[in-house]
């Protein structure tokens, strides 16, 4: 009695420091999002019938219908947008094949992921990393005709300059000079405003290199004010410490990626209201709360004004393109995570995959709809359920839609598409195996890992 007392307290209280966009959600307003698992009941048991459990399930057409909402939303508004799928969100190759076919580019942050968008034969590739190797920047030298090298500090700026004056690319290595904003959380990243000046100097002296575009990157965006505040400052920046021939080289703006994708079920975690949830998780225990972002379109369409309003207009420049770069947004709710039952018993259920799979022992204050695909049912049972790991924080929620499960019994979490893959730990079980459905068709686009890949370099 005195821990529910304890609970209506505390429940108060955080719905007093929510905004209107936090509810305390009712289990059927994701519905929905159950509904549209078991429209795909059978696939997902010929999937981990045929390739096994635990196991990834790519939806494809899901990802494709994504892909379209966002380029549809921003190119209604403004034509010249351009899209660069954030392949650290997950860098499945399939993921990244399928997108080429929507004409994104390609936004990576690391060596492995620049190979790996070069192999697949991306066009388009933004390398975003905020610190680079010798390495990095002699690939995206030699790559010239494909990659932008964005540039986050002198330290990189210098190393580029260095090496594009000895290696002397066929095509001048374009430079996108990042903006830091120091008063979020992504400070890390970027050159002052005092600074992009001098920076953008050192650019035009070396005719090895162009200055190609202005980025800044804010994330974790329930609503677009950020954006519109960036781009705001970024207009009069220029209007004031640049002469209009300065400019000529630019080509675009990107404004980076940060959608939180709306109807996930999801407080997440990052998120200063997730933080608070995060904190009083123990005393949560039934709760589920929804976090309401503004929709895409509403996104695309302030965005997209304060660009004209901002930038295009009073520069006139007209021809500068816009770019954007999705991750989770696209690829958030395109994967399911197959586990099947391995035991159940009175209030909790075991299964056979663990949070490794996810990278992340999140759940506590983070929900995903979880789904018994063997014995559906739009009604909720009340059971934690747990994997396979030697951890008390492996688990995977507290409550699954469909009847009461029973050895075998195939579970779906859903919504797992994004920093869940790419993010996987390294322990105790194997790095799942990755399906793929399109349409009707099913196919393994990743086996599972074995002993040999986890201990491939080590000496016995």
């Amino acid at each position: 009695m005195e821990e529910k007392s304890e609970w209506t307290r505390i429940s108060k209280n955080l719905k007093n420091i929510f905004s209107e966009r936090v509810d305390f959600a009712k289990r059927g307003q994701f519905t929905p999002y159950v509904k549209e698992a078991l429209s795909k009941k059978s696939f997902l048991l010929e999937a981990a019938n045929a390739f096994g459990t635990p196991l990834y399930l790519l939806d494809e057409d899901k990802l494709v219908e994504r892909a379209k909402l966002i380029k549809e939303a921003f190119m209604e508004r403004n034509p010249l947008s351009h899209f660069f799928y954030a392949v650290k969100s997950n860098d499945l190759p399939r993921v990244l094949h399928v997108l080429q076919g929507e004409n994104f580019g390609a936004d990576v942050a690391s060596l492995f992921e620049m190979e790996l968008a070069l192999k697949l034969g991306v066009d388009s590739i933004i390398f975003t990393s905020p610190t680079k190797t010798e390495e990095e920047t002699r690939l995206s030298i030699e790559n010239s005709d494909r990659v932008v090298f964005d540039v986050d500090n002198f330290t990189d700026l210098e190393l580029a300059d260095r090496l594009a004056s000895k290696l002397k690319p066929k095509v001048p290595l374009r430079l996108s000079l990042r903006i830091r904003q120091a008063e979020n959380q992504w400070a890390k990243f970027g050159f002052s405003l005092k600074e992009m000046r001098k920076a953008a100097l050192m650019v035009m002296k070396n005719p090895n290199l162009a200055w190609a575009g202005i980025h800044f990157h804010t994330s974790w965006n329930t609503n677009p004010d950020n954006y519109v505040k960036n781009i705001r400052q970024l207009g009069e920046f220029l209007q004031n410490k640049f002469e209009r021939r300065e400019l000529d080289s630019i080509k675009f703006i990107d404004i980076g990626g940060g959608f939180i994708p709306g109807g996930s079920g999801t407080l997440f975690s990052a998120t200063r209201k997730g933080s608070l949830l995060r904190l009083v998780a123990d005393f949560a225990d039934d709760k589920v709360c929804l976090e309401k972002p503004c929709g895409i379109a509403g996104f695309a369409s302030q965005i997209c004004t304060a660009f004209r309003k901002n930038i295009t207009g009073p520069l006139k420049r007209s021809s500068w393109e816009l770019w954007v770069e999705p991750g989770r947004f696209v690829s958030s709710f395109t994967t399911y995570i197959l586990l099947k039952v391995h035991s159940a018993g009175e209030g909790f259920v075991k299964v056979n995959g663990g949070i490794n799979l996810v990278g992340s022992a999140s759940f506590d204050y983070e929900y995903f709809p979880i789904v018994n695909i063997s014995n559906p049912s739009t009604q909720t049972q009340k059971a934690i359920i747990y994997g396979p790991l030697c951890d008390p924080d492996d688990h995977w929620g507290k409550r699954y839609y469909g009847r009461k499960c029973k050895p075998g019994d195939i579970l779906a979490v859903m919504h797992q598409g994004a920093y869940t893959y790419s993010t996987a730990w390294r322990w105790q079980q194997p790095t799942a195996a990755y399906a793929a459905l399109r349409g009707k068709k099913l196919a393994l686009v990743k086996r599972q890992e074995n002993f040999e890949d986890r201990y491939s370099g080590c000496k016995f």
